[in-house]
């Protein structure tokens, strides 16, 4: 009989009442704290994907290459890639390419456009191409020849200091203009081109650094060559 009127008291129903209460207020904290977590949890992720996402972008460089390739075409390059990395994403070079004018190791940069020339395209033109190194030109004053009214060897002295002054610079002069010099035939020119388009000449005798030109050939075309 006490138990029963214990249970059926005011006092005992006050204070189970409060006590399903704590309990609950006590499941909701943790159940809130749960949702919090996972929240904080998915914008973490949310945030790392994205920051992931903008960091490939800024990685990524878009390269145009054009010419003698076997895929001709845009290629996304990663950052640090190089014009050789890009000839090899568009499938390599034909068979008629040339990569004596251009600096496979050169970094890429994004919007940047590779052309490789063709051989016969390379004969046709006559100024180096892609050449990173900007062009000094050298400007020679050739004075009129004076007519010598004496009859003596004036004539032939004043014309041997006209052709000495007409020189050729390796680093600006056509391949025409190369032909020029006695010795320096179109596959010599060809070459000189070629060199100059990958190392600029600082000295006359680099020109034996170009193949076919040696000492012989130097000692012979000295005088009319200048950088």
């Amino acid at each position: 009989m006490k138990i029963r009127e214990l249970l059926e008291s005011k006092a005992f129903r006050i204070a189970g009442g409060i006590l399903f209460f704590l309990i609950g207020m006590l499941l909701l904290f943790f159940y809130e704290r749960q949702e919090s977590t996972l929240e904080e949890e998915n914008v973490a992720v949310s945030f790392d994907q994205e920051k992931k996402s903008t960091e490939q972008i800024h990685d990524t460089f878009y390269v145009d290459i054009k010419g003698a390739v076997k895929k001709p075409g845009v290629y996304a390059m990663k950052s640090g890639s190089i014009v050789n990395d890009v000839i090899k994403e568009a499938g390599g070079l034909t068979k008629n390419a040339v990569t004596s004018n251009i600096n496979l190791s050169k970094q890429v940069t994004n919007e940047m456009v590779i052309y490789v020339f063709t051989k016969n395209q390379i004969k046709k033109t006559t100024t180096p191409v892609l050449n990173d190194v900007p062009c000094v030109c050298e400007t020679i004053e050739v004075n009129q020849c004076i007519q010598d009214t004496t009859g003596g060897n004036g004539n032939a002295s004043d014309n041997e200091t006209s052709k000495k002054a007409k020189k050729v610079n390796l680093n600006t002069a056509s391949k025409e203009e190369l032909m020029t010099v006695s010795g320096i035939g179109e596959s010599k020119a060809e070459a000189i081109i070629a060199y100059r388009s990958e190392q600029k000449f600082t000295t006359i005798e680099e020109i034996k650094n170009v193949s076919g030109i040696g000492d012989a050939l130097f000692a012979k075309i000295k005088d009319y060559i200048t950088v």
